[in-house]
C-alpha cells in the first residue's frame, strides 16, 4: 500500500509539473505577442511622423527632390520593419538549399543595383527616358506608399509564419485572410509596386532594364514556395490557387 501511494503521488507530481510547463509556455507566447504588437505600434507612429515631416516640407521643396526623399524613406522603413519583425518567427523545420536560393537572389540583386545605382552608370544606362514632371513624380510616390502599406499589412497578417527564404515552419499555418484573400503573394505584389514606383520617379534606362530581372526573381521564388505549400497543404492550397490569383487581383 505505501508503494502504491508513492507511485500515485509521483504521477500526480509529474502531471502538475507538465501543467506548470504548459502554463509557462502560454504566458511566454502571450508576452511575445504583446511585445510584437507594441513594436508594431511604435513602428506605425514612426511611419506617420516621417511622412508627416516630409509632407510639411512640400511648400519649400520642389516636387521631384521631395518625391525622391519620400521613396527613399519608404525603402528605409521597409528594411527596418523587416529586420525587426524577423525576430518574431517560428522555428524552421525545412529550408531550401543555397543553390535554390541563388536562383532568385542573383536576379534581384542585379536588378536592385540597376535601379538604385543607374544614375551613376555610364551611357546609355543612365539616360533618362521618363521625364521629371510633377504628375509623374507624385504618381510614383502614391504607388510606393501604397506598395509599402500592402507589404506591411501582409507581413503582419502572416505573423510568425514569415521567412525571408523558402522554408516551412514548425506549426506552419496556411494564411488566407486579409491581403491573402486578394492575392496569394501580397508581399511580392507590394514589393513589385515599390520597384515600379521607384523606376517611374528615377526614370533612367537601367531601372527599366531592371524590372524584368526583379519580376523573374520574384516569380522563381514564389514558384518554389507554391510547390512547398502544395506538398504540405495539398487539398487546401490547390483550392486556394483556384480561388485567388497570384500577384494581381483577378488578373495574374
Amino acid at each position: 500500500m505505501p508503494r502504491h501511494r508513492s507511485t500515485k503521488a509521483g504521477s500526480g507530481g509529474r502531471a502538475r509539473h507538465a501543467e506548470a510547463l504548459a502554463k509557462a509556455g502560454r504566458l511566454q507566447r502571450i508576452r511575445s505577442s504583446q511585445a510584437f504588437r507594441s513594436a508594431n505600434a511604435r513602428l506605425g507612429r514612426c511611419i506617420i511622423r516621417v511622412f508627416a515631416a516630409r509632407l510639411l516640407n512640400f511648400s519649400t521643396v520642389s516636387a521631384y527632390p521631395l518625391a525622391l526623399n519620400i521613396i527613399s524613406d519608404c525603402w528605409i522603413l521597409f528594411a527596418v520593419i523587416w529586420l525587426i519583425a524577423a525576430f518574431w518567427t517560428k522555428r524552421s523545420v525545412y529550408k531550401e538549399s543555397k543553390w535554390q536560393r541563388l536562383g532568385y537572389v542573383i536576379p534581384i540583386l542585379v536588378g536592385g543595383y540597376l535601379v538604385f545605382k543607374g544614375q551613376r552608370l555610364s551611357d546609355p544606362l543612365n539616360l533618362r527616358v521618363i521625364p521629371h514632371v510633377h504628375a509623374i513624380a507624385w504618381t510614383g510616390v502614391v504607388l510606393c506608399i501604397a506598395g509599402l502599406a500592402f507589404c506591411i499589412w501582409a507581413r503582419f497578417t502572416l505573423g510568425r509564419n514569415w521567412s525571408g527564404v523558402v522554408t516551412f515552419k514548425d506549426g506552419h499555418e496556411l494564411i488566407t485572410r486579409g491581403p491573402y484573400a486578394l492575392v496569394r503573394h501580397p508581399i511580392y505584389t507590394g514589393l513589385l509596386t515599390m520597384f515600379v514606383a521607384t523606376v517611374i520617379v528615377l526614370g533612367h534606362v537601367a531601372g527599366i532594364i531592371a524590372m524584368p530581372l526583379v519580376f523573374v526573381s520574384v516569380w522563381i521564388k514564389l514558384r518554389h514556395e507554391e510547390k512547398l505549400m502544395l506538398q504540405k497543404f495539398p487539398d487546401q492550397y490547390a483550392a486556394y490557387q483556384q480561388r485567388v490569383k497570384c500577384l494581381i487581383p483577378f488578373i495574374l
